[in-house]
């Protein structure tokens, strides 16, 4: 019996019993919108390389958050609403994308100012 959480638009399986997405995605945003700082849990495998990075809605990549391993199964990354060279980026719409070597995944947020 395997059951979905709906994340993002897309079913994902779950960890029995849990509720928990499992394999690699983008657990969850918080909060939504945001003022300030955001958290963005992911849920990863061992030894898996990922991108997590913020995107405007032109497409532009404005953060690379992550690049690379990440430390454990369940991970939380803060977005501190900044660009790549330490700018305040204005209030908008904003994707996080989270791709690794078999996939990818985009998930939206609101930044607020």
């Amino acid at each position: 019996n395997t059951r979905a959480k709906l994340v993002g638009g897309a079913a994902r399986p779950t960890v029995p019993g849990t509720g928990v997405p499992s394999g690699i995605g983008i657990a969850s945003i918080a909060p939504v919108p945001a003022r300030g700082s955001q958290r963005i849990s992911l849920t990863n495998l061992p030894g898996e390389v990922v991108s997590l990075e913020v995107i405007d809605v032109s497409g532009r990549r404005v953060r690379q958050l992550v690049s690379g391993g990440l430390p454990d199964a369940n991970t939380t990354i803060t977005w501190d609403g900044k660009g790549d060279r330490g700018q305040r980026l204005p209030a908008g719409v904003y994707l996080y994308r989270l791709t690794w070597s078999s996939g990818s995944e985009t998930r939206r947020t609101v930044l607020l100012r």
